[in-house]
């Protein structure tokens, strides 16, 4: 590989963090400027395209599946005809996808979300600014899967490093002269489009094959798809999971309502950056690894499971424990008050979500996204029941708390799928998750305490209680023989 593991971990946390941190400091001032009505429309907007972009049906993250694997048997003519197969059909999805979206506009604006009528115009004609956008959303998850196949976030990140900043910048900028989530919106696509033309410059220098000019083969059509179409339902499925809860919010309480439970939920979700910096340098290494070398694929999926327990835990302690001060400081007492429980078991939530990050990242470079996709699915049949339930019995509170339970199960079923995948995993998970079960309880336990003095003394026993399991954790060399062993009896087998 052309660069280290590390370097390119840094890399994707530094494209991820540098938008965050002008976040924190933006989105106080736009929700001033818009009004917390409009800031939760905006919010929506920004979930409607996140879904439709699903129609790329998993081809980009087949494609970078399919590239790593063959980069060192295949010429880059041959690889150039495969991409470009792939950027067509993902076009086409996205037409498909805008086209749906933009008839689902008015249906959205004024049916679905409890949008007050004199926002509902401006609302319909933001979900159609943005349908119009989906195809190019597709489209660019397609140029940064090839740039992924080649390890190239350096060239990811020039580009989503600013993208970042500007979903954020630009209604700053508007702001001054406009109000109107239109006026947003068109800057927001404009700056998009800039993106995807710098994204595609990149792809042709990264493979000058592509500058031949279009060409497309029906032979690897069956083979995106063989992978995109299982990808598919992990798209249809997770994004659900992800974004059903404020769709819901919406729908059934109020955009006031969103807003206050979207908010902190930006602000937990900010912590993935880290798993996702680590998971998305190790995918396409897992792809090029896991059959060849089952040890090595073992000990880069241990470590990046550790490295994210031991660097993402202190930091949701912390979120635990002083979610209502950052809360107040940050937007105010309305948000420390409707919004501090949310934020406190999302920050649970998140450590599960994060630690899963890395045997679904096995899962998909090890080819078997069907696998994940039946794990979602059967998650979905048990979080969606859940929520209804517990947004009628407990608001947005009740909706965070069965958020979090979601991501245990799902950490759970895709650590399970990856044991079978990799021998040797299930001895470390046997070791690992009753003690991350006694941590989690005592995170638990600091949301049901009120003053700071008996958070702290809770947070103080968490982290000795942290310190001294973590300390334990290491990759034993039995457990890698073992991997070596069962390996090398499954090829002689085969």
């Amino acid at each position: 590989m052309s660069r280290s593991i590390t370097s390119n971990t840094l890399i994707n946390l530094a494209g991820q963090a540098i938008p965050i941190a002008f976040a924190l400091f933006a989105i106080p001032k736009i929700i001033s400027g818009l009004g917390t009505d409009r800031f939760g429309i905006l919010t929506l907007a920004w979930l409607v395209i996140g879904y439709f972009s699903l129609f790329d049906l998993g081809l980009g993250r087949a494609l970078t599946q399919i590239i790593s694997g063959r980069r060192t048997s295949e010429s880059d003519v041959k690889l150039a005809v495969t991409t470009w197969t792939a950027l067509a059909l993902m076009a086409v999805m996205g037409l498909l996808g805008g086209l749906l979206a933009s008839s689902s506009a008015s249906y959205l604006a004024v049916d679905v979300f409890k949008i007050p009528p004199e926002l509902q115009q401006e609302a319909r004609v933001t979900f159609l600014i943005l349908a119009a956008a989906i195809p190019l959303v597709v489209v660019s998850a397609g140029l940064v899967g090839l740039l992924t196949a080649y390890d190239r976030f350096d060239l990811i990140n020039l580009v989503r490093t600013p993208l970042g900043i500007s979903n954020f910048a630009a209604p700053l900028v508007v702001l001054p002269f406009s109000h109107s989530l239109i006026d947003i919106t068109l800057s927001l696509v404009v700056l998009r489009v800039m993106a995807a033309v710098v994204q595609a410059a990149m792809c042709v220098r990264v493979m000058p094959a592509l500058a031949n000019g279009f060409s497309f083969n029906s032979a690897d059509v069956l083979a995106l798809f063989r992978f995109g179409s299982w990808m598919t339902v992990t798209n249809i499925i997770g994004p659900l999971m992800i974004y059903f809860d404020r769709f819901l919010i919406g729908a059934t309480l109020s955009v006031t309502a969103v807003a206050y439970y979207a908010t902190p939920y930006e602000m937990a979700t900010k912590l993935l950056i880290l798993p996702g910096a680590i998971s998305a340098t190790l995918f396409p290494r897992f792809a090029a690894l896991h059959q060849i070398d089952p040890p090595a694929t073992l000990k880069l999926l241990i470590r990046g499971w550790e490295s994210v327990l031991v660097l993402l835990l202190p930091i949701i302690l912390i979120s635990v424990v002083f979610a209502n001060e950052a809360l107040l400081i940050w937007l105010g007492p309305d948000f420390s008050k409707n919004s501090m429980a949310v934020l406190q078991w999302l920050s649970i939530g998140i450590l599960f979500n994060a630690l899963a990050h890395l045997p679904f990242a096995l899962i998909q470079g090890a080819g078997r996204p069907d696998l994940s996709a039946k794990a979602h699915f059967l998650e979905l049949l048990v979080y969606l029941p859940l929520l209804w339930w517990a947004l009628q019995a407990g608001g947005i509170d009740g909706a965070a708390q069965v958020w979090a339970f979601r991501t245990f199960l799902d950490c759970l079923l895709l650590s399970g799928i990856a044991s079978s995948i990799v021998p040797g995993f299930s001895a470390y998970l046997k070791k690992t998750v009753p003690r991350l079960v006694i941590v989690v309880l005592s995170l638990a336990t600091i949301t049901l305490l009120h003053d700071l003095t008996s958070k702290l003394i809770a947070a103080v026993v968490t982290l000795l209680i942290f310190v001294f399991l973590t300390a334990r954790l290491q990759i034993t060399p039995a457990v890698i023989a073992m991997t070596r062993r069962k390996s090398l009896r499954g090829w002689t087998n085969s």
